[in-house]
């Protein structure tokens, strides 16, 4: 706990790969896209108990929540297929960012946006 709460480089990378492997990280994905499956209730409850655990609950609820419900809503079938399933087992990393100075955490107001080029045969965002 006091690795983690101090920053130990590499240790949160390190958790997530571990929580995948143990099905913390896919708890409300469908079965069908690699996850758990849980109900509402249930990973509720798995986020409460995770919640002791601060900078690790703050990963966990970044790469568990956010990012798939956007990708369930809006992911193509193939997209939900690989990537449910590369991050409810921890094989990729997520990250969610949602602060600007005109928005705060009001991710409707962003103004940031992505674009993905090519470039030769490497992609670029």
């Amino acid at each position: 706990m006091k690795d983690l709460e101090n920053k130990k480089a590499g240790l949160m990378a390190e958790l997530v790969r571990k929580g995948g492997e143990v099905g913390l990280m896919g708890g409300g994905v469908p079965e069908q896209y690699g996850g758990a499956g849980l109900d509402k209730i249930s990973t509720t409850v798995l986020t409460e108990k995770l919640s002791i655990y601060g900078g690790f609950a703050v990963t966990h609820g970044a790469h568990a929540a956010s990012e798939r419900c956007r990708s369930f809503i809006f992911g193509t079938e193939e997209q939900k297929k690989k990537y449910f399933a590369e991050a409810g087992d921890g094989r990729i990393d997520r990250a969610y960012c949602l602060s600007e100075p005109q928005a705060g955490s009001d991710a409707q107001n962003s103004l940031t946006r992505a674009e993905l080029k090519r470039r030769g045969n490497a992609l670029r965002s």
